[in-house]
C-alpha cells in the first residue's frame, strides 16, 4: 500500500528504509539484506494477504497480524492477538524486546526520562 501518512510516520520513527507501493516485495527483500547485511533467518516480517507468502517463507520469523488471511496464518511462526492497524506491530516489537531481555531496560529508561 501506499500512503503519505506511513511515509511521515516511518521519518518520526527513524526508519530510512522506506519501500511504499511496491509490488515486488522479494526484491525489497534483497535491497534490505544488501543495505544493512543482516541474513533472512535474523529477519522478522509481519503480513495479513497472500503477497507477503513468498517472504514470510524466507525470513526466521513469520508472524500474522490477527484478522489475515487463513493462509497467512496458518504460514506463520506466531498470530498477533491485535488485528492489522490495532497494535499489531507494536505487540511483535513488545515481543521482540522482551525475548532478547532489554524490554525492562528499555521501560527504566522511559521512566526515569
Amino acid at each position: 500500500r501506499t500512503g503519505k501518512a506511513l511515509i511521515h510516520r516511518c521519518h518520526n520513527l527513524g526508519i530510512k528504509l522506506i519501500f511504499d507501493g511496491i509490488r515486488n516485495k522479494i526484491e525489497a527483500l534483497e535491497k534490505i539484506k544488501t543495505s544493512t547485511g543482516i541474513a533472512e533467518e535474523a529477519m522478522a516480517f509481519i503480513g495479513d494477504d497472500l503477497p507477503d507468502l513468498s517472504i514470510m517463507k524466507r525470513v526466521g520469523l513469520a508472524v500474522a497480524v490477527a484478522d489475515a488471511n487463513e493462509t497467512i496464518r496458518r504460514t506463520a511462526h506466531l498470530t498477533t492477538l491485535a488485528p492489522g492497524g490495532r497494535g499489531a506491530v507494536r505487540e511483535i516489537c513488545e515481543a521482540i524486546l522482551k525475548a532478547q531481555g532489554r524490554w525492562d531496560e528499555l521501560m527504566v529508561k522511559l521512566f526515569n526520562g
